[in-house]
């Protein structure tokens, strides 16, 4: 690098002690190889030990490798005999580790949980996912900003881990393959996406509650998802403002439509003659609906087509409808 080439010169070596030794394990061409030669030349120096070269690897005529004060080894401390012994061991230490008590560590850029940890937030992972691909597919506008809180008995379980699964599931439905837990916090900040977290020991009617709000630039468009595990069963129990028990998995179908007798008839009357099964409904109005507005949430056997789509939001009391696939 030119910003740090020969940044130990001539001037820096004369202001050391006579009789000092310099040690370069750090990066060839940080020191002057010309003026440290002089420096030994001239009895300035006592020694010096180096294991990197401005060229890698240096000449067999370089006048460093001629010197008696000179000590010069390969940049590869770590492949002695020694130190490849103490890898392996380590290496199968924690190996067992993991085996044993399912703890992966020095684990990259993830925190480390035991087994009993991963099991019980397992479930809350889940839903954390599901939520986030809920949430990436049911904005129409690109998500700025993203809030995650635990409340109830989800504080137990590391939020880290929820806000990297709840990422991890939204921005899984825009880009194609290698979005993990790991580099998901990295994409996200790379897409001008700010993550809040937040949490609160009251989680209302339930012991435990995730809740997620993506919003776009500015809050123009804004959409919540809640969630809680039963047992070991991750349920949505919230959509904006309608309350709900769902599965999250699968293909759902959402719809917002005034609420008449007969839609949901119609509906249901359109998926069957394309042979789409439901396995469950949710219908309810938002809270504090004074548009005489309702919506339906219908978890489906498999996914309909396009044209089904169509036929559905042709129906004259559909305002909105959208497929979301969870899982």
């Amino acid at each position: 690098m030119d910003s740090t080439k020969n940044l130990i010169g001539a001037d820096q070596l004369a202001s050391m002690k006579p009789g000092s030794r310099l040690i370069n394990a750090a990066r060839g061409g940080l020191v002057d190889e010309g003026a440290l030669l002089r420096a030994l030349e001239n009895g300035h120096l006592a020694g010096a030990a180096l294991d990197v070269f401005a060229q890698e690897p240096p000449a067999a005529d370089h006048p460093l490798l001629q010197r008696d004060d000179v000590i010069l080894t390969p940049h590869l401390g770590a492949s002695s005999e020694e130190a490849q012994r103490n890898v392996a061991i380590q290496v199968a230490q924690q190996t067992a580790a993991f085996f044993l008590d399912g703890v992966a560590q020095n684990a990259i850029n993830l925190p480390a949980l035991t087994q009993a940890e991963r099991q019980a937030l397992g479930p809350w992972a889940f839903l954390a996912t599901a939520m986030g691909r809920f949430l990436a597919q049911r904005a129409s506008e690109p998500i700025r900003k993203l809030e995650l809180f635990t409340l109830g008995e989800a504080t137990a379980h590391s939020s880290e881990h929820l806000e990297r699964a709840l990422l991890a599931g939204l921005l899984g439905q825009s880009i194609e393959g290698g979005v993990n837990l790991v580099n998901a916090p990295l994409l996200a900040a790379e897409r001008g996406i700010r993550v809040l977290r937040g949490q609160d020991e009251d989680a209302g009617n339930f012991s435990g509650l995730l809740r997620a709000r993506a919003s776009s630039k500015g809050g123009g468009e804004s959409h919540l998802v809640a969630g809680t595990v039963f047992g070991t069963h991750p349920r949505f129990v919230r959509v904006d403002g309608v309350h709900v028990d769902l599965d999250p998995k699968g293909t759902m179908l959402v719809t917002r439509h005034h609420d008449r007798p007969g839609v949901v008839g119609a509906i249901g009357t359109a998926l069957g003659n394309a042979g789409i099964n439901i396995r469950r409904v949710e219908l309810g109005p938002p809270a504090h609906n004074a548009e005489g507005m309702s919506s339906a949430f219908l978890m489906l056997h498999n996914r309909p087509s396009d044209a089904v789509i169509e036929q559905i939001a042709a129906l004259e009391p559909i305002v909105d409808v959208y497929l979301v696939e969870l899982s």
